[in-house]
């Protein structure tokens, strides 16, 4: 408007970015940091078994140093078609729909490896008894006392912690608390599995218990081990299903609360070797590609906190829409929590936030392969 219709230069001649073929089938991207950082970079295609990354500052024209953390470079194994980057603010998120997006694997997890003996009451004159098995073809062993008219709780305790002792199973070790006597056996650095059962009182329902799960929270006792696990059933449901840990106040043992955790025999969530890739301007002229940080699955398993849909399938685009990183695979959309751009799970097996994922399926009666997004203000449009 200022200086009427002159003639301006379409392109500017920077640098030359390499001779003859060097550069040919890349993934060209561009990166505006900021008006000071402005970036243009490519993908190489794989000629051997990785590919590489190119950048160079697109105002001096000065090339940009690219490092790689540990095993990151194993990513880029696509051509230039298979690759879709997404820039916001300093991260680039280099997704490869060549790659499986893929869970870790499943622990191993030995069942009935410990046990929870709660002592409710001493009544007077009243037997008291604990049969235990090592397993292997061992045969049951039973302890029985029965209790006098001035008998504590920690009396008790202290005799029934020496008679299970006495039985002398490899790898046995009885702590007491206040009420209970914790039990855990651990054969050459393996965790071993036994039984137990108990009963004492008049009724035979003063001394009770559970190794692996309770049917509610009111069984838990008040003081156990750090990092003790156990699976609340609450009804048959598994729906309403969940897994408390025990968190000591000193983190060893004694006193302390329980708190929502994760199935001890689930994958603690995903693979980020599969996963986007994140290429971070760590500063001027200094890129460098590494695994994106992922956030664990913290509660439930695999029904109350299932896995994202992407897990087992190509991611085919990254985007950013409402303070959430989202994918796109085959007829999936999933967006992390709120604010929390590499967490896809919930935070919690037993309530939803409005921070939670979202994880929608395209409703079609025919197959649909969603391959492009673009958020707006209104929302999502897929193609």
């Amino acid at each position: 408007p200022t200086f009427g219709l002159t003639k301006r230069p379409g392109f500017k001649w920077i640098a030359n970015l390499g001779t003859g073929t060097t550069y040919d089938s890349c993934k060209w991207f561009y990166i505006h940091r900021d008006a000071d950082e402005r970036y243009i970079g490519c993908i190489k295609p794989a000629g051997g078994s990785t590919g590489d990354i190119d950048i160079w500052n697109a105002t001096t024209g000065a090339v940009c140093t690219v490092t790689y953390g540990t095993g990151a470079q194993a990513y880029l194994t696509g051509a230039s078609t298979n690759y879709d980057i997404l820039t916001v603010q300093d991260t680039s998120i280099i997704t490869n729909n060549l790659i499986t997006a893929a869970k870790q694997a499943d622990p191993t997890f030995i069942t009935k490896t410990r046990a929870t003996l709660i002592l409710t009451d001493t009544a007077i004159s009243s037997t008291y008894s604990v049969t235990m098995n090592a397993g292997g073809g061992a045969s049951d062993q039973t302890f029985t006392t029965t209790t006098s008219g001035t008998e504590t709780y920690d009396g008790l305790l202290t005799t029934l912690k020496n008679g299970i002792d006495a039985f002398s199973i490899s790898g046995l070790t009885v702590n007491k608390y206040a009420a209970t006597l914790e039990i855990s056996r651990v054969v050459s650095g393996t965790r071993t599995a036994f039984s137990i059962s108990c009963k004492g009182g008049p009724a035979n329902n003063k001394l009770a218990v559970f190794q692996d799960q309770v049917d509610n929270v009111s069984q838990l006792p008040t003081q156990s081990f750090h990092g003790r696990v156990v699976k609340i059933i609450n009804t048959e449901s598994t729906n309403d299903t969940y897994f408390a840990k025990f968190v000591a106040d000193d983190a060893v043992s004694g006193v302390g609360h329980w708190e929502e955790t994760l199935d001890p025999s689930k994958s603690p969530g995903l693979d980020n070797t599969t996963m986007p890739h994140e290429l971070i301007n760590t500063a001027t002229n200094t890129f460098q590609l590494r695994k994106g940080t992922y956030t664990s699955r913290i509660c439930g398993d695999d029904t109350t906190n299932s896995h994202p849909s992407f897990v087992g399938n190509k991611i085919q685009q990254a985007f950013f829409h409402n303070n959430r990183l989202g994918f796109l695979t085959s007829d999936n959309v999933s967006l992390s929590q709120s604010g929390q751009f590499f967490n896809f799970y919930h935070t919690s097996a037993q309530t939803v936030t409005d921070a939670d994922p979202v994880d929608l399926s395209a409703s079609t009666i025919k197959p649909v392969q969603l391959h492009g997004i673009v958020p707006t203000t209104q929302g999502l449009i897929l193609f």
